[in-house]
């Protein structure tokens, strides 16, 4: 049998894999009305296409002894091991299996995840290509959320849906809190793209995907954003700081943002969208100091961008504020949290302190032993929720928390094997600070991290941390060494 060659192999992985990140974000069935299942089902079929294609993939290229096993990896198998076994032990296995008590991320779609991260962890794409389509995408999915912003439904997606419920969906992603979590993913990945990208065509189109994206940041109108942006800036301020000399790019998330906040406030289309905002963005929007000051300084570094050159001591001294501002606003969050607790605000985060409490309360009272180890079953944590679903007058199937949620179905082992993975990465990020490459995905998982504090994953943004973590992994293996 003749063996393919390594370029067409590249170009296979690449259709495979842009068919994930592509039909997954974009396909709706019923406008919203049958958001979940039509976006479980996708995904579903879209994991078994891929396990397909990459098995066959497998089977025409050469055999490569150059790549080894990452300890995430190992982690990632028996991760996806206790959630087979969970769901073997669950109410009902094939729900569980499939997730369809739920958001449709059951132990199916863990393990062909970690398959699938294992392929791509040591197989490359043609990333050019890649993201010159993926920006494409998301440039059709950032404009529309614009648009629904300004009340104009194009694809009529908002049809029949309530006047008090409008806001709270949102291009063909689904849910704001759901677009947070892709936000998180994509947009530091797009933001780098446009200012490392030498060639000015694809610099373009990477700006304008970006700054599309930055306004879909206020237009979400979820705090959980702000989360996920101070997790990434704190990931990405040490290597920025301490090593780069441009800071002109900086005007790529600064004038936006200031011209989306004055948007919002003062143009007619953006009306009803700045009455129901709340919150940060909010305080945001209202604040049109606040909004000229971010255009301002975008300007400044526009114009000074690469004459600012510091010594070594000002940069550590300006990585020490930055670093120390982050995290006072991460304590404040956890401050404002726990005061809300001690204060039996139970409804904190709408009904998320309550919903949490709930699942603590069901995990030590009612749970054995032996599910408290390997929990309930991934995706079957709706089945619990009768008593606060009759009180609230509400169907939650998540539980608005992803680790919370993954101590409540994978158990302690489960957990502590998510929280393995997450440690595992987080030495590989001290390890690789000058790896451009690394910091590119890492970042962005880091950031997902944070606002996953206070929402559970879903079938879109599953898929795009899977390409992620495929990718962050595949820049730790061994670069060949080709001998002359």
């Amino acid at each position: 049998m003749r063996l393919t060659s390594k370029k067409t192999i590249r170009a296979l992985n690449t259709l495979v894999l842009l068919l994930l990140v592509t039909i997954v974000p974009l396909y709706l069935h019923n406008r919203y009305f049958d958001l979940v299942r039509t976006k479980a089902k996708t995904l579903r079929i879209c994991l078994i296409i891929v396990l397909i294609s990459v098995f066959l993939i497998s089977l025409l290229k050469r055999k490569d002894d150059n790549k080894r096993i990452n300890g995430i990896i190992v982690s990632l198998i028996v991760f996806s091991i206790i959630g087979l076994i969970s769901s073997y032990y669950s109410q009902n296995f094939l729900d569980s299996f499939w997730g369809n008590k739920g958001w449709g991320i059951g132990s199916f779609a863990i393990l062909a995840a970690t398959l699938i991260i294992i392929y791509y962890s040591s197989n490359n794409i043609d990333e050019e290509s890649f993201f010159i389509i993926l920006s494409i995408t998301n440039i059709f999915i950032f404009s529309l959320g614009i648009l629904h912003s300004m009340k104009i439904d194009v694809l009529h997606l908002h049809d029949g849906i309530y006047h008090e419920q409008y806001f709270s969906y949102i291009s063909t992603i689904g849910n704001v809190n759901w677009m947070v979590g892709y936000l998180c993913l994509l947009l530091p990945i797009f933001y780098k793209k446009a200012s490392n990208e030498n060639n000015s065509k694809l610099r373009a189109l990477y700006s304008i995907v970006t700054c599309l994206a930055v306004s879909n940041i206020l237009l979400c109108n979820s705090d959980a954003i702000y989360l996920g942006i101070c997790f990434y800036l704190i990931a990405s301020c040490p290597k920025e700081i301490l090593y780069s000399n441009n800071f002109q790019k900086l005007a790529l998330l600064l004038i936006p943002f200031g011209v989306t906040c004055l948007s919002i406030k003062y143009l007619p289309m953006f009306q009803d969208k700045c009455a129901s905002l709340e919150s940060i963005t909010a305080f945001i929007v209202n604040n049109k100091y606040l909004a000229v000051l971010f255009i301002i300084v975008g300007i400044v570094c526009v114009l000074l961008g690469k004459k600012i050159n510091f010594k070594p001591l000002y940069r550590n001294i300006i990585l020490i504020i930055v670093e120390m501002a982050l995290i006072s606003s991460l304590i404040y969050l956890i401050v404002d949290l726990l005061n809300a607790y001690n204060n039996f605000n139970f409804y904190w985060g709408n009904n998320r302190l309550r919903l949490w409490k709930e699942t603590n309360e069901i995990f030590n009272r009612y749970l054995p032993f032996e599910q408290k180890l390997i929990g309930v079953g991934p995706e079957m944590q709706g089945l619990y929720y009768y008593a606060i679903n009759e009180e609230l007058g509400a169907t939650f199937l998540s539980t608005h928390s992803e680790p919370i949620q993954l101590a409540f179905t994978y158990g302690w082992l489960g957990l502590l094997t998510y929280f393995s993975i997450i440690i595992q990465f987080i030495i590989h990020y001290f390890k690789n600070l000058k790896n451009n490459e690394f910091l590119l995905y890492f970042c962005p998982l880091f950031a997902y991290f944070g606002q996953s504090l206070v929402n559970s994953g879903n079938p879109t943004n599953f898929i795009i941390m899977c390409v992620v973590v495929s990718l962050c992994l595949n820049k730790l293996q061994p670069k060949m060494i080709v001998k002359k």
